[in-house]
């Protein structure tokens, strides 16, 4: 339960997403994590969905990698969409199993430190990838944050300009109570600049994340 938020802009790939770690069933705080993550080289990871599915994911992707880099097989540009496909489909097979329904959606953003664009797509449980042209949110909140985004989004916005709307969205929907599932609490919002052309991603700077924060009270009253 949770709220990842990303768009594919003039300047990049960016990906926002809350903290808040709430339990599937029973819906109670588990507690505050982060839900970006790193583990292959100009790749971004941000998930919605069970915790512990998630951390074997990685585990089984950084694993495959370290297995098959010598192998004819090995992860590439080309076939990584693919592999990691392959991969939701291997977790949902066993966690079917043994009777557990297999909640988990990944967001997948790639840097390519060339000429290509950065691009971003989504993994579902069933193993079917979605490539995202312009934004999309995954997690609970998707459905709530969906309004507010679309007031503000246009087809010529630049990844800061996403983040800063993205970060007080999640703070807006936390402060009013819409889902109990999403929210950062004393934190920030997690987020993730793929710029293109470039070989490593970035956050925000001390000086933009108190940027957003002002702008939290203009958008909160244009929502």
């Amino acid at each position: 339960m949770t709220l990842v938020l990303g768009a594919n802009c003039v300047d990049g790939v960016v990906i926002v997403a809350d903290r808040k770690i709430t339990d599937l069933i029973t819906k109670s705080l588990v507690g505050y994590d982060e839900k970006i993550y790193g583990v292959l080289r100009n790749v971004i990871f941000a998930y919605e969905g069970a915790v512990d599915m998630f951390q074997v994911f990685l585990r089984y992707v950084a694993g495959d990698v370290i297995i098959l880099r010598n192998a004819a097989d090995k992860y590439t540009s080309n076939n990584l969409l693919q592999k990691l496909s392959n991969v939701m489909n291997v977790l949902r097979n066993i966690r079917n199993e043994h009777s557990k329904d297999f909640r988990l959606s990944i967001m997948v953003a790639r840097q390519f430190p060339t000429s290509v664009k950065s691009d971003l797509h989504i993994i579902r449980s069933n193993g079917s990838c979605e490539c995202v042209n312009e934004w999309r949110a995954i997690g609970s909140g998707g459905l709530v944050s969906k309004k507010y985004v679309m007031q503000k989004w246009n087809s010529n916005m630049k990844m800061h300009d996403f983040a800063k709307l993205c970060y007080c969205v999640i703070k807006y929907i936390e402060n009013n109570k819409l889902d109990k599932s999403v929210g950062v609490d004393v934190s920030r919002p997690s987020i993730r600049y793929l710029k293109d052309s470039e070989d490593m991603d970035t956050e925000p700077t001390v000086e933009e994340f108190n940027e957003f924060e002002k702008s939290y009270d203009t958008y909160a009253k244009e929502f």
